[in-house]
């Protein structure tokens, strides 16, 4: 009864390797819930799935929050707007969402059918079928797409000259910050020898072009990294050659005789662009942590993160239909949502995380940012029911099981299939882009650290015994863990952005006052533990069912062998505990062993000593 209770829609999603499979009827009812392969080619799926759980978790994690490109950051640099506005207290808005469940067929089956119930949202009316939907590029390379490569070019000129933080702390509204930004590159025009004035309207990458060229950069760094990403994507990819024509025609107008002047028009859209473009914001970032990363030594790797990693990423239809606009538009749509999304504090944080957590530095910061972005989708076999051998796939991208299955993984110029390592996924997860969700069993239950950008925790079915659930809450309570910078974002992220310096981390900042005003004697607070930082159970239950009252149980059982940690007979005294639910307080305390020497006044000690 727990398997069945279990798994959504069993006689398709739970495999040939099961015997009640190989033994179901040959020719089910007519009114027999399934998904079948010809609604799957029209995006259509049931009103209503057949199991109470995932009509749960959908509300939980429904097509709106699950298509947003990344989650929002727990330090916004000014207030979020769009699809990132979202109502305090939804948890579905609230960072991502780990899952676990007893069965192996639970997590493909939870991945992919809200994968799926996504694409059925917003791809409904679009034109073509299933397998046709991820074969369209609206970021690919083609002739007279200069602008494309200005989209996603980290300018070290334009990441070196302006900086949104500085001109934040005259106002939080994008017209102030805008303006800001546009006297900070009058200044370095100016500086450069180029002044403001006139009436003309070139195209934006014919005035970074010639910018970039009058001030140095694309003669001695730029040009040669461009033109190399360009030949190896030509040789891996026929569709991507032309970006190599794309960079020749950058280096004719780079060449042409030395811009001397611009318009206040297009000093304008020039701010626009610093503060939107994806190439920009991505090289500004990896400026605050890594200071070569714009420079001669580390373009190299920021550009192919930009290119190969943040583009690849983009181009997906689902973004396409959920930021609005169209095809045409998807480059606006996209430096819209970077804006309203502060796609910028988002990378920061990031960044900051992948420093002080994992030790990574330099060019790995920007090869770790690649690697994760081109992650693409699983795949799940899904089975007819009206035929023992048929089967077809659904794509898991926005959800993900943390399983050993199969990946679709955007290469250098190629898209392939490969085994997918649970370390990769375990990386994408910690990242603030897709997956959202992740469902596992019990392999991913110890060990594993989930809590970077995800603070709520699905019992799709309960932990077997106290340890085990424990286990499950270590998986997203760990140090520096979502819930935590939030509630230090909260107290402290006001201070740590008004004193940030040019070009300086808002997060290395924060830490620091973090560790001077809210820490103690324990070391736990605040990167452990911290008044406000609450993670989320979310259990999910029927009327009658046993399952709230387990859960109480489970609670209270690991509460009791918390109280046993370091005791030389574990067992025994949880045993008691648990049979003497009435101990008093002084009881219980007067059972346990003191672990917290640091709490001692080691002054006095010294004295007497």
């Amino acid at each position: 009864m727990p398997f069945w209770n279990s798994v959504p829609l069993p006689a398709q999603t739970m495999g040939p390797g099961y015997l009640a499979w190989k033994r179901r009827l040959p020719a089910p009812k007519a009114d027999a819930p399934e998904i079948t392969e010809e609604q799957r080619n029209s995006f259509h799926r049931p009103p209503e799935w057949p199991h109470p759980r995932l009509r749960a978790i959908e509300k939980l994690a429904p097509a709106e929050k699950l298509v947003l490109p990344w989650i929002a950051p727990s330090l916004p640099w000014w207030p979020l707007s769009g699809r990132w506005n979202c109502q305090a207290g939804d948890v579905s808005a609230d960072g991502k969402v780990l899952v676990f469940s007893h069965f192996r067929a639970v997590p493909q089956t939870i991945a992919a059918f809200l994968s799926y119930s996504l694409e059925c949202h917003f791809m409904r009316q679009s034109k073509g079928d299933y397998e046709a939907a991820t074969k369209r590029s609206v970021l690919q390379a083609r002739p007279k797409r200069e602008a494309l490569v200005a989209l996603f070019h980290p300018s070290p000129w334009l990441s070196e000259a302006a900086e949104p933080l500085s001109a934040r702390q005259k106002g939080h509204t994008e017209g102030i910050i805008r303006k800001e930004l546009a006297r900070q590159i009058r200044a370095s025009l100016i500086g450069g020898g180029i002044r403001v004035g006139g009436e003309t309207r070139r195209p934006l990458w014919r005035l970074i072009a010639r910018i970039e060229s009058r001030l140095g950069y694309w003669r001695r760094f730029v040009f040669r990294s461009w033109r190399d990403l360009g030949n190896r994507q030509a040789k891996s990819d026929d569709t991507e050659a032309a970006l190599s024509a794309l960079i020749e025609k950058w280096n004719e107008e780079a060449g042409a005789d030395p811009i001397t002047e611009i318009s206040p028009v297009e000093l304008d859209r020039l701010a626009q662009h610093a503060l939107s473009a994806p190439g920009v914001v991505l090289g500004r970032a990896l400026r605050r942590h890594w200071p070569e990363a714009v420079s001669e030594t580390g373009f190299k790797d920021t550009l192919e993160a930009s290119w190969l990693g943040l583009r690849s990423y983009f181009d997906q239809p689902w973004f396409v239909k959920s930021l609005g606009g169209g095809e045409r538009h998807f480059p606006e749509s996209i430096q819209r949502a970077i804006v309203e999304g502060n796609l910028e504090s988002v990378l920061d944080e990031q960044l900051w995380l992948n420093s002080t957590l994992h030790g990574l530095e330099g060019s790995q910061l920007s090869g770790e940012l690649r690697d994760v972005l081109r992650l693409r989708s699983s795949v799940f076999y899904v089975h007819a029911l009206n035929s023992a051998d048929k089967r077809f796939t659904i794509r898991c991208h926005a959800a993900l099981p943390f399983t050993e299955g199969r990946v679709l993984v955007q290469m250098p110029g190629e898209a392939e299939e490969k085994p997918l390592r649970p370390d990769e996924l375990r990386k994408a997860f910690n990242a603030p882009f897709w997956p959202h969700v992740l469902a596992t069993t019990s392999i991913g239950q110890e060990g594993l650290d989930f809590h970077c950008w995800c603070k709520t925790l699905v019992h799709w079915d309960l932990a077997s015994d106290p340890v085990s659930h424990e286990q499950r809450q270590g998986r997203i309570q760990r140090y520096a863990g979502l819930a935590i910078r939030t509630a230090i974002a909260q107290q402290l992220g006001a201070a740590a952005l008004a004193g940030s310096a040019p070009h300086a981390s808002p997060w290395v900042d924060l830490a620091g006052l973090a560790e001077s005003t809210l820490a103690d004697r324990s070391g736990l607070k605040p990167w452990w533990i911290l008044p406000g930082a609450k993670t989320e159970n979310v259990l999910f239950t029927v009327p009658t069912s046993e399952q709230e009252a387990r859960f109480k149980w489970l609670q209270e059982q690991v509460l009791l062998y918390r109280l046993t940690l370091g005791h030389p007979n574990q067992e025994d005294l949880l045993d008691l505990l648990r049979r003497n639910g009435d101990l008093s307080r002084e009881q219980v305390r007067n059972s346990c062993l003191d672990l917290s020497p640091y709490f001692r006044d080691l002054s006095t000690e010294a004295a007497s000593v």
